[in-house]
């Protein structure tokens, strides 16, 4: 299935489009004046990006003001201003976020007034970042304090105060609307759920980058730029981190599991030590200084998952299960469950795998960014993203219901996976002071799975573990079966998992033009999406 959007928009009109684009890049705009208020013309900027070395340059207009787009989200920035017959004046400390514009409002002196000066942007009246809408920003810094156990980026937009967080299902809602209709960007990317099948919104359980890799995030509810579109509930938006012209190597490695989790609190026993281990490493720098850099990021994450709360009893489960064969006793449960399994295996050739009380989740996140400076007025961004988890699902399960018992084992439980891979190219170009363009293009591909553990190609089964006892189920379709109060033994590829399968992947282009005219900005932007879908899902087709 395929399907096609586009939209078109421009700031001086109010028009429907599809627009989905996040801001990956900043502004620092502002006028230049006299002490008495008069207007500087001609006086040259040179805007520095310090960690990079990144520079951009202007002029100021007739009526002193000017303006300097696509430049690298955060800073420090310093501009320094040059203009004849005034004294030379540096101005430090400027910071701004994606799609933020930071408004810096100078005074100049005479040349005869002494030898140029640095000031910090703090110290100058009517100075400082403008934002639109409703947003909360995060810098790394601020992300780095977030206590995140399953570390998530969710954890760190429920500091919003518009937000409310359900941890059961993880779903974020922004301003009390759903969750499954926010839009989530990664440098311009959207990566959301397309189909709707996460309740948290996002592509997988736990998001598609590290918090380690993200240099800053924003969270918004309602933004007023053109833009933003494609999304009823609100936005988050994360900008990657860039390399600069110093090295940066950081990793980190946490382990849990048994003799490292607590065994009894307040009186509760727990059953069982599930292992954890989660690891990664993060690395940036120059490739050529001033000129390209590189970030790479990498976590890799395995914990034990609690699939079932009932097992073969003595076996670690927290509850046991009665009634498996002809006993009232635990005494041989063991014995009777082997014996089913070999029959599978002997008879038809499958093996139905054990029982097991956990399995382990996986988890997986690459990405990378280079970003060259070709020269002082255009900025080429290239990202990479490769995300895959596996969360384990118990499938009908085992239970120890007094009247419908079940022992299930492996090969009906399933893997439900996600894979991401994420390519996308931005360029920025300044072709005069008054017009800059941006355009970029990004193909995102995702799969989802449900896989059954063992061989896939055969079926569900269910089979009594008392001899005598008669299976009365007649439906095909569920495979229903009833034993009585004796347990019964289910195995074999889970019906809804034998065929069910997603896939879908995006191809997105963007271009968009700022034009200056005095005291108005005019902004044109073009974009269209490709969207390919499949989707398989036939039911006890084994």
């Amino acid at each position: 299935m395929n399907r096609y959007f586009a939209g078109a928009s421009l700031a001086v009109m109010v028009i429907a489009s599809a627009a989905s684009a996040q801001d990956i890049s900043t502004t620092i705009a502002g006028t230049v004046q006299t002490a008495a208020g008069v207007p500087v013309a001609g006086a040259k900027l040179v805007i520095l990006h310090i960690p990079s070395g990144s520079r951009s340059t202007t002029t100021t207009s007739a009526n002193g003001q000017f303006e300097a787009t696509g430049l690298r989200v955060g800073g420090p920035y310093s501009v320094t201003i040059a203009a004849d017959g005034f004294q030379g004046q540096t101005i430090s400390d400027i910071s701004s976020g994606a799609g933020d514009t930071f408004q810096l409002n100078a005074q100049l002196q005479p040349a005869d007034s002494g030898d140029a000066i640095v000031i910090s942007a703090s110290r100058l009246k009517r100075s400082g970042v403008l934002t639109t809408g409703s947003e909360t920003s995060f810098s790394a810094a601020d992300i780095t304090s977030v206590s995140s156990a399953g570390r998530d980026i969710r954890d760190v937009a429920r500091r919003d105060p518009l937000t409310s967080f359900d941890p059961s299902n993880r779903s974020l809602s922004i301003a009390g609307n759903q969750a499954r209709s926010n839009r989530f960007t990664i440098d311009g990317v959207a990566v959301q759920d397309d189909f709707g099948l996460n309740q948290g919104g996002l592509p997988s359980l736990r998001g598609i980058v590290s918090l380690a890799a993200i240099g800053e995030f924003s969270v918004k509810s309602a933004p007023f730029d053109v833009g933003n579109g494609n999304f009823t509930g609100g936005t988050l938006d994360a900008v990657l981190k860039s390399g600069t012209n110093d090295y940066h190597v950081n990793g980190y490695y946490e382990i849990g599991g048994k003799g490292l989790t607590g065994r009894n609190v307040r009186g509760l026993v727990a059953a069982q030590a599930l292992p954890f281990r989660d690891y990664g490493a993060f690395v940036s720098g120059p490739i050529i200084k001033d000129k390209l850099f590189a970030a790479l990021n990498y976590e890799r994450l395995s914990e034990g998952n609690p699939v079932i709360t009932s097992g073969i009893f003595g076996e670690g489960a927290p509850n046991a299960i009665p009634g498996i064969g002809d006993s009232t006793t635990f005494a041989d449960d063991r014995g009777v469950v082997d014996q089913i399994r070999n029959i599978i295996k002997t008879r038809y050739k499958y093996d139905a795998l054990n029982t097991f009380v956990q399995l382990p989740e996986r988890d997986r996140k690459i990405s990378a960014k280079v970003d060259w400076n070709i020269t002082d007025g255009q900025r080429l961004s290239l990202t990479y993203i490769n995300h895959f988890n596996s969360v384990p699902s118990a499938g009908g399960g085992s239970n120890n219901s007094a009247t419908s018992p079940n022992v299930g084992l492996q090969s009906n439980s399933y893997q439900a996976t996600e894979a991401t891979k994420v390519y996308q190219g931005q360029l920025n170009s300044r072709w005069t002071d008054r017009f800059s363009t941006e355009v970029r293009l990004s193909y995102r591909d995702y799969k989802r799975g449900q896989i059954g553990y063992g061989d896939t190609g055969f079926g569900q089964f269910a089979t009594c573990t008392n001899p005598t006892d008669i299976i009365t189920g007649t439906n095909p379709t569920n495979n229903a079966t009833n034993c009585g109060a004796n347990a019964q033994v289910t195995g074999g590829t889970d019906q809804f998992r034998q065929s069910n399968a997603l896939a879908t992947n995006n191809l997105n282009g963007q271009f968009i033009a700022k034009y200056k005219i005095g005291d108005h900005r005019l902004k044109l932007q073009l974009e269209g999406t490709q969207q390919r879908v499949n989707n398989v899902f036939i039911p006890s087709s084994r």
